[in-house]
């Protein structure tokens, strides 16, 4: 009788484990995110660039890289300020060695930077979305397939 209780018990306990993860499942994997600001910013990118696009996104607010992720692209991110809280004149980023990577072909700006702008001889504005400007940049002209 004894076992026998133990048996009920050990499958009632996993009847009511299997229906914890499936309610939890159910309801964790069906979240969607998709009405997130950020995720439509994601998609406007992904829709005008291409996927080996590497993107300069400038002055992002914080170092929060969900809008690369969105987009489905790589990219450097250039915080406006200097680690000790003083602003990143234009002039200083547009020295940035880095930015002479031929992979880097977009630049997402949050606002004007036209010293940094200037950098390049070639700009593409790709779209203007609420004051954020995409260009694609270069010195040589990048063909952009969709």
């Amino acid at each position: 009788m004894a076992q026998r209780l133990a048996r009920i018990a050990i499958v009632v306990a996993a009847l009511v484990s299997l229906l914890l993860a499936y309610t939890y499942c159910a309801r964790a994997f069906t979240l969607s995110y998709s009405s997130e600001p950020v995720c439509a910013l994601g998609e406007a990118i992904r829709q005008v660039t291409n996927p080996d696009d590497g993107i300069i996104v400038v002055d992002p607010g914080d170092w929060n890289p969900t809008l690369l992720y969105y987009a489905q692209r790589r990219g450097l991110m250039l915080y406006g300020q200097a680690l000790d809280g003083r602003p990143v004149s234009d002039e200083e980023l547009a020295k940035l060695p880095t930015l002479d990577d031929p992979r880097l072909s977009v630049v997402l700006l949050t606002k004007a930077h036209p010293e940094l702008m200037d950098r390049w001889g070639r700009k593409q504005l790709l779209f203007d979305l609420g004051g954020m400007k995409m260009y694609r940049v270069g010195n040589t002209p990048v063909p952009l397939n969709r």
